[in-house]
């Protein structure tokens, strides 16, 4: 019942947060988009770990992957999407449980309209809520992402 309380509570706190969505354009130039667009980076688990002392980057790929959703934003469907992938993904490579966990903690946590460097859409320098992405946009952030098959630890940066 506690936990219900505490995801009503954020659910309310997030959607306040959304009267902040700044100067939010209906299209940007890829001039803009330099601007306002960070390079990729992936925190790893975000304040979870990567693994288990046998395995210690059990699922990091999951999370990197993930990571690159949160990155570029998008629309709540897109969000609750890589949600469920990062899901499967876990239980996959480890345990069900653990996808469970890590599943509602970015459901919880990851919203758009929190301040934090893992939040939906932070690879923007503003608060985008969950606006769509559009073709320009889109296009752009796929061309600044790493290529398939890089190293994913040269974007891992984890305090």
């Amino acid at each position: 019942m506690r936990i219900i309380q505490v995801t009503i509570v954020l659910s309310l706190l997030s959607s306040c947060a959304f009267a902040n969505v700044k100067d939010r354009k209906s299209e940007y130039s890829v001039a803009d988009l330099k601007e306002l667009v960070r390079p990729f980076y992936s925190d790893g688990c975000s304040r979870w770990p990567e693994g288990t002392n046998d395995n210690p980057e059990a699922w990091l790929e999951c999370c990197y992957e993930h990571d690159i959703s949160y990155w570029m934003g998008g629309t709540e469907k897109e969000r609750l999407s890589a949600d469920l992938e990062l899901r499967a993904c876990v239980t996959e490579k480890f345990s069900e449980w653990m996808g469970f966990l890590m599943y509602y903690g970015v459901r919880t946590g990851g919203r758009p309209g929190f301040d934090t460097s893992y939040r939906w859409g932070y690879g923007w320098k503003i608060n985008r809520g969950y606006f769509e992405l559009t073709e320009l946009e889109r296009e752009y952030l796929q061309s600044i992402l790493p290529l398939k098959g890089e190293d994913i630890h040269n974007y891992i940066k984890i305090d």
